[in-house]
């Protein structure tokens, strides 16, 4: 399982400058197989937050998380067996089973490529300061996972 996502940084500056949230490509990969599509373009600061929110809850024992996009009707429901996740989208007849450890892993790494492109780029917005949050939260329930 990988998160891929693609930064274009004329993009992300016009929307800064103009006030919206700094839209992205960004999707998941499982073995070949883009979800929801190759290139998705989306909220990913907003998603990544959201995606974190879940799957430190996951860890915590709590259910009914899920990972879902902001455009449109994409969501993986996360059902838990130990550490196993199974990854649900009914809608699309979708179903893939990871590893909870593994995801918050892919999670660790996407947030910090998205944070280091976003320097690069020299912006700073709320939604950055909530995916520094998001790093603190992955490395403490990544340790806690790992014990």
């Amino acid at each position: 399982m990988k998160i891929y996502y693609e930064i274009d940084k004329d993009s992300i500056l016009y929307d800064h400058n103009k006030g919206r949230v700094e839209a992205f490509k960004i999707w998941f990969d499982f073995d070949d197989k883009a979800y929801p599509c190759e290139g998705w373009y989306d909220n990913g600061l907003v998603l990544l937050s959201w995606w974190v929110t879940s799957w430190e809850s996951m860890t915590n024992g709590l259910t009914n998380q899920g990972l879902a996009f902001m455009e449109g009707p994409y969501k993986l429901n996360m059902e838990q067996n130990g550490t196993d996740l199974l990854l649900i989208d009914p809608a699309n007849d979708i179903k893939i089973t990871c590893n909870l450890l593994e995801l918050g892993k892919e999670l660790k790494h996407a947030v910090n490529g998205v944070l280091r492109h976003f320097k690069n780029i020299g912006i700073d917005s709320h939604n950055i300061h909530n995916l520094m949050k998001c790093l603190t939260i992955l490395e403490k329930n990544l340790h806690k996972i790992k014990e």
